[in-house]
């Protein structure tokens, strides 16, 4: 049931990157599948979930899947561009701190 879900929402390539990972540790496909099933991905309005993709992925410092979101068809091309600065560029914006923060 979890690999289900996991094929209907990713690609078959990001799922591949992820396959060697969730095949050693069954924790670590636990955690995902309570992530794909939780209320904050499910109630994301669907036009929002590449916005959320790119910043999540430019958190955690993952370029592989903020480059092959940021080349996705509809993808926010202005939130592409901003996220691709460099931390002191992100640091100048007057944002709430906490938000500045998350982004870098």
């Amino acid at each position: 049931p979890a690999h289900t879900k996991v094929r209907r929402q990713y690609s078959s390539s990001q799922c591949q990157m992820m396959a060697p990972v969730l095949m050693r540790d069954p924790s670590s496909f636990a955690l995902l599948e309570r992530i794909l099933t939780s209320t904050l991905h499910t109630a994301s309005p669907p036009s929002l979930l590449p916005l959320i993709t790119l910043l999540t992925s430019r958190i955690n410092g993952s370029a592989a899947c903020f480059n092959e979101q940021a080349t996705q068809p509809g993808a926010w091309r202005r939130a592409v561009i901003t996220l691709r600065q460099e931390d002191d560029d992100i640091a100048r914006w007057e944002l709430e701190p906490a938000l500045t923060q998350a982004i870098q």
